[in-house]
């Protein structure tokens, strides 16, 4: 393989460095959560607050690419 080849790493350190990455953003993910606090309470008098469903919370979601997508699925 020539110098500067993307594919010259190979499979092993590829992967290793998939594996070091996944624990870095894992790692920094649980570490910004630790310094979250949530405190939940109800006013006087007030309701609690709502939320949406599901079905449409996800619905943009997975219509939203498949419909911005230049391939159509023959069904």
């Amino acid at each position: 393989m020539r110098e500067g080849d993307p594919k010259a790493a190979g499979f092993l350190p590829s992967l290793g460095a998939a594996l070091v990455m996944g624990v870095a953003v894992t790692g920094m993910h649980y570490t910004g959560m630790s310094g979250l606090a949530v405190r939940l309470h109800e006013a006087h008098g007030s309701r609690p607050p709502g939320g949406d469903t599901a079905v449409s919370i996800m619905l943009p979601m997975t219509v939203g690419p498949w419909r911005s997508c230049s391939w159509r699925p023959s069904w």
